[in-house]
């Protein structure tokens, strides 16, 4: 459905006024014989209103209508005038849209808005009515009904989305191409399969390049009635696919417009299986005339009236007849003549309710035998008459006699058995009496699950679909309340407000999915404070649908409380790891200072020098200056990046790019790299991978563990020292990042245990950096872990949510 702007609305406004005002002139002009005088303005005016579909209304400042004229009040079951002295505020009090509109008018802004009054949709445009001082005394509006329009529009949408729909899952293969040239112009997923060519190699070709046709005469000569009667008629012939199969297609085409140009819509069928099956059909038939042939039943066509148009040679032998002398005559005058009356009249019966025919009788043969047959017959009334077969039942009939007999020796015996359910009787009432017992049982048993909810500690609701708690088992986290005083009440007034979007999604959610969902919110106690609790929602099913939900309510603010104070030790320890760390470096830090400081007073010093004698200032003393500047900067910079990295923030999460992740590491660990003079070496998967961490935290670990590994490679004898900080993506949605050194390595006994709290292989260490970044990385969703790399260096790999940069 299309979404009118603010300036839409202006314009569908001026252009209804616009046609108010031609009606107003055609009024004129066929009153103008008859008119006495001159017409006003006004009387003008309200004939336009009163012919148009709009609604032209004025309010005092309180809402009450003081005028209320226009058509477009006849759909609202209103007429003109009949709203002045009413509330608008009363009268459209269920429509939220119209009661925001007259407030924001009330406060002196002109507002537009499409409003939904029960199905009729109006484009509005109020604004304040002022008088000659501008003071405002009321209201004043236009709205406009669109709703014809609106339906309109949907119906439009709707009917397109039905044909794309229908082109896209059509079965048939359907194409549209140029009417002269039939280049195509587009196709839908059942051609493409059809001619087994994918759609953007197709687009644009002709249907002689794609195969669809032999040569372009033959389209001419198919399109040849199209051109007339704008309809090709149904055209079967063989095409090759582009595999090398031969399909037999039929396809028809419609000549239409297409923005502007002549097309031709074309259907595709194909019937390669069709055609494969009538030729199975017809084999079929031939391989049923032999059957009927040599069937060892009588199978002979007659007409409805009983006419014996045909037989098979079986026929004639089982009833021991000549098989011209059955030609002609009535089925049933073969019959017996104990049941060919009956036979006849069921024949007749059949026929006459087109209903399947099934009978047996006898017939007496030539040699004075009398035999069984059942005839059987489709529905009579279809074409081509109707085919009766006739099977030979008299050994069936012989052993149903037989079986006569066997049911009344049977019946002898059931009678033997009728005194053994006398006694099964008895023991039924036996059972009954046990399943009685097992009742009361069960009735007991309900009882103790009544009683464990109502002494449960957990707080357990019952809540229906309207959000309305039915039951609860106690009021001990509401001691001043009665259960009385809960029940019936809606569940948002006992959680703040900031949780309500949160209870009214998740309820949904069981309501109309089924689902059991869990989530912690907080609530007020009986002096205002917030107590959380942990709530588990489920939901309640009868007759396959869901008719409650029970929630069972924790009270957690305990171990909220706890987990608050603990995660700010722990960021109170983080930053003061930071602190540590920056402390490890200090010797280097003084030392990178020291450089551009000594370069400082150099550059400065020789400059003085210059000046003291007097030599006039140079482009080399600007330069000089300029280095100086630089060397400054340097040092800044260094020191800048130390207070940052030293900033007792709080967690925040933020998209960041690894590169720039892994470029804070090397600056800030530049100092100690270029003292313990080791190679480090950065590699990336790629510029854009990103990741949502705390920056600050998660430089610090990556910084943590460069420095223990510079401090790792200070004790090994290798000159090569070498540092390699690596990221990868070792599957969809997450990022490895390592960082490998070549020293000495860890110890072959310590394993995880060196992610524990106090356990270091520093000889003044703590122990407490790999276990605070472990925590760090964890507390973002990742993991942490170390190894060793064969006989030289360790390698310690954060493992990290990420995503992808588009």
């Amino acid at each position: 459905m299309s979404v009118t702007t603010p300036n839409q609305s202006v314009e569908l406004l001026i252009t209804e006024l616009a046609a108010a005002r031609r009606q107003v002139a055609a009024l004129e002009a066929q009153l103008a014989g008859r008119a006495t005088g001159p017409r006003s303005a006004a009387e003008l005016l309200e004939t336009a209103v009163a012919h148009s579909p709009i609604v032209l209304w004025c309010s005092d400042c309180e809402g009450r209508f003081t005028l209320s004229e226009g058509r477009g009040l006849e759909p609202l079951g209103l007429k003109p005038g009949q709203a002045v002295g009413l509330s608008a505020f009363d009268l459209y009090a269920d429509y939220p849209d119209v009661i925001a509109s007259l407030k924001q008018a009330l406060r002196g802004k002109e507002v537009i808005a499409r409003v939904d009054l029960g199905g009729l949709v109006y484009e509005s445009w109020t604004a304040p009515l002022r008088d000659a001082s501008g003071e405002m005394i009321g209201l004043i509006g236009v709205a406009t009904d669109i709703t014809a329009r609106v339906k309109a529009e949907a119906a439009e949408v709707q009917y397109r989305t039905r044909f794309q729909r229908v082109f896209e899952r059509s079965a048939a293969g359907i194409m549209l191409t140029d009417f002269e040239t039939g280049r195509l112009i587009d196709v839908n997923p059942s051609l493409c399969q059809l001619l087994e060519q994918d759609r953007e190699s197709m687009l644009g070709k002709t249907t002689v390049e794609i195969g669809f046709w032999i040569d372009a005469d033959q389209r001419k000569s198919v399109l040849s009635s199209a051109e007339k009667i704008r309809t090709a008629p149904f055209n079967r012939h063989r095409l090759r696919t582009a595999t090398g199969q031969t399909r037999i297609v039929e396809c028809r085409g419609d000549a239409i417009d297409f923005n502007g140009q002549a097309c031709l819509l074309t259907v595709v069928h194909d019937v390669t299986a069709t055609h494969r099956y009538a030729e199975m059909l017809r084999r079929s038939r031939r391989r049923l005339r032999m059957l009927t042939r040599f069937a060892p039943v009588g199978i002979f066509r007659c007409t409805e009236s009983g006419k014996i148009v045909d037989s098979n040679r079986q026929l004639a032998h089982m009833w021991h007849l000549d098989a011209r002398a059955i030609i002609g005559q009535e089925w049933w005058c073969f019959v017996s003549p104990d049941d060919r009356d009956v036979i006849a009249a069921q024949w007749h019966h059949a026929v006459l309710h087109s209903a399947p025919f099934a009978a047996e009788f006898r017939v007496e043969t030539a040699a004075s035998e009398q035999r069984w047959f059942f005839a059987q017959a489709d529905a009579p009334g279809k074409a081509g008459g109707l085919v009766v077969t006739a099977t030979d039942i008299t050994a069936r009939k012989n052993g149903e006699q037989a079986l006569q007999q066997l049911n009344e020796e049977l019946e002898a015996r059931v009678a033997q058995r009728t005194s053994l359910l006398v006694n099964m009787n008895q023991t039924l009432e036996e059972q009954i009496y046990e399943r009685r017992k097992a009742a009361d049982e069960l009735a007991a048993s309900n009882e103790k699950w009544r009683s464990l909810v109502q002494n449960a500690p957990d707080l357990i609701l019952l809540v229906n679909r309207k959000y309305e708690i039915t039951f609860l088992n106690h009021t001990q986290v509401r001691p001043e309340l009665e259960v009385t005083d809960i029940e019936g009440n809606s569940v948002f007034d006992f959680v703040f407000p900031e949780f309500h979007d949160l209870v009214r999604n998740d309820l949904h959610r069981v309501f109309t999915q089924g689902e059991s969902v869990s989530h912690e919110v907080a609530g007020p106690n009986q002096t205002g404070d917030r107590l959380w609790f942990q709530s588990h929602i489920a939901p309640v099913w009868h007759d396959g649908a869901v008719v409650a939900a029970t929630v069972v309510c924790r009270d957690v603010t305990r171990q909220r409380q706890a987990a608050d104070e603990l995660k700010q030790k722990q960021d109170l320890l983080t930053h003061v790891a930071r602190v540590s760390m920056v402390g490890e470096m200090t010797a280097a830090i003084a030392h990178e200072l020291f450089q551009p400081l000594m370069a400082i007073s150099n550059y400065v010093g020789g400059c003085i020098i210059r000046l003291q004698r007097n030599e006039p200032t140079t482009i080399e003393v600007l330069e000089t200056l300029q280095e100086a500047v630089d060397e400054a900067h340097r040092a800044s910079e260094i020191i800048r990046r130390m207070r940052q990295f030293l900033q007792h923030n709080e967690l925040k999460q933020e998209r960041v790019p690894v590169r720039e992740l892994f470029s804070d590491v090397q600056k800030l660990s530049e100092p100690a790299i270029r003292r313990g003079r080791v190679l480090f070496q950065i590699e990336l998967p790629g510029p854009n991978v990103i990741v949502d961490v705390d920056r600050i935290q998660i430089v610090q670990v990556l910084l943590n563990l460069v420095l223990n590994a510079i401090e790792s490679l200070e004790e090994s004898a290798d000159p090569s020292r070498k540092i390699r900080v690596v990221s990868a993506c070792p599957e969809p949605g997450w990022l490895e990042m390592m960082v490998e050194d070549n020293g000495p390595g860890l110890p072959n006994d310590l394993g995880d245990h060196i992610f524990d709290a106090f356990v270091t292989t520093k000889k003044n260490g703590l122990g407490l950096g790999l276990s605070i970044s472990r925590s760090i990385v964890e507390g973002h969703g990742g993991t942490m872990r170390a190894s060793r790399n064969g006989d030289h260096g360790a390698s310690f790999v954060l493992r990290l949510p990420m995503r992808n940069a588009e």
